[in-house]
């Protein structure tokens, strides 16, 4: 019984050692595969932690040059996110602010320029479509109506629904075209923020539904 035994365990020995002997390097390739793959997200995921604080740092900086209206300042600093941020959500809202400060120091054009780069780069819909909306409105305010209407109306509108309503009823009532004007301006009244109800906008959207009711 014991010789019966000891040759199965022989056998199984043999048998182990065949399955390491195909199948061994697989095994090692595999566990160091994995542990690359958590190494590497670890650092991934470091990296990205970082990248975020840097980011966030460069943003407060922004923020308090906004503050001072120091234009030269922000739009320094908003290079620096597009730069060696650009991955972040600090780069698109700080790039928005630039381009806000840049187009009251009358520097529209590097301000349109900086919003395309959002729309273009940011993963956030949010921000892509406040992007959107502010490229739009700077188009609006220098005549080129087509093109602003052609980036406001679209399917997608989110939060801003209210505004790039407000917004299409501006241009075509600038281009004579009341009805449709007062119909966007009812839709923009009819899907208006809560928030946006005690800031004077409603008033705002009455007045321009009634100055262009038929």
């Amino acid at each position: 019984m014991a010789k019966k035994i000891h040759v199965s365990e022989d056998e199984q020995l043999e048998k182990v050692k065949k399955w390491w002997k195909d199948n061994g390097t697989g095994v090692v390739t595999g566990v160091v595969l994995g542990l690359g793959l958590i190494v590497g997200y670890n650092w991934w995921q470091k990296h990205q932690e970082n990248q975020a604080l840097e980011a966030s740092i460069v943003f407060s900086q922004l923020l308090e040059a906004n503050e001072t209206e120091d234009a030269t300042k922000v739009a320094e600093l908003a290079q620096t996110l597009k730069n060696e941020f650009s991955g972040t959500d600090y780069a698109a809202k700080g790039v928005i602010l630039a381009a806000i400060t840049q187009i009251k120091a009358e520097q529209a054009e590097q301000a349109k320029t900086d919003l395309q780069w959002v729309i273009d780069n940011s993963k956030l819909v949010d921000n892509r479509l406040l992007a959107t909306f502010r490229l739009a409105r700077q188009l609006y305010r220098e005549g080129q109506y087509d093109q602003a209407l052609a980036l406001v109306d679209v399917e997608q509108k989110a939060g801003f629904a209210s505004q790039y309503f407000e917004l299409i009823g501006d241009i075509k009532n600038k281009q004579g075209n009341l009805e449709e004007a007062h119909e966007a301006y009812n839709k923009a009244m009819e899907l208006m923020l809560p928030t946006s109800a005690g800031s004077g906008y409603r008033e705002i959207l009455q007045l321009k539904i009634n100055n262009t009711a038929t």
